[in-house]
């Protein structure tokens, strides 16, 4: 999953690329050449950096269940079933 955010990014990157260096000699005249001709690598590498950066502060809800297991929102009485709706655990007040 991981791995399709990255391509995604790459793909993504095909039409920005392409929009850049049309329209930034036309609108941008007046900056630096360097900003003018972007390679495709370049852009390609800053939106696959997004999403790692991305995926590194929001992980997806499957990683951390993984991680936390069963503790993940019920405490550490849910697995041996001591833990019913509506009554107090360790740290959590669930209610129906």
């Amino acid at each position: 999953m991981k791995v399709f955010k990255l391509v995604s990014a790459m793909i993504w990157a095909i039409p920005v690329y392409f929009i850049w260096n049309y329209l930034a000699p036309i609108y941008l005249s007046e900056a630096p050449p360097l900003y003018l001709n972007i390679p495709y690598w370049h852009i390609a590498c800053l939106f696959m950096l997004i999403q790692i950066v991305k995926m590194m502060i929001m992980p997806s809800k499957r990683s951390m269940k993984r991680y936390h297991g069963l503790r993940h929102h019920y405490g550490r009485y849910f697995k041996y079933g001591h833990c019913d709706r509506g009554f107090w655990t360790e740290k959590y007040r669930h209610q129906s």
